[in-house]
């Protein structure tokens, strides 16, 4: 099963296809709910850890935009996000 990559990453890695395939590109990769903190097959995809966020049973970090695919493959990852700045619109 393939963890499901969010839209904006999904334009990002079409981007980096036209300008540098081996761009890195900053995500949050949430994991399966049993998983442990061993990230060694994730870095051997590619991804460098930045910050494991216990709270969300997730880890944030930096993968090259061609390796995304074959990180999604991995059993224990359920969705890649774009690790953006997010801004709250103000309504009134």
């Amino acid at each position: 099963m393939n963890a499901e990559i969010s839209k904006e990453v999904l334009d990002k890695i079409k981007e980096a296809q036209r300008t540098n395939p081996e761009m890195r590109l900053p995500v949050i990769i949430t994991l399966e709910p049993s998983s442990d903190s061993d990230f060694s097959n994730l870095e051997s995809e590619g991804l460098v850890v930045e910050k494991p966020l216990a709270a969300i049973n997730a880890v944030a970090g930096t993968v090259p935009a061609n390796r995304i695919g074959r990180l999604a493959r991995q059993p224990r990852i359920r969705m890649i996000e774009y690790d953006g700045e997010v801004r709250a619109i103000k309504t009134e």
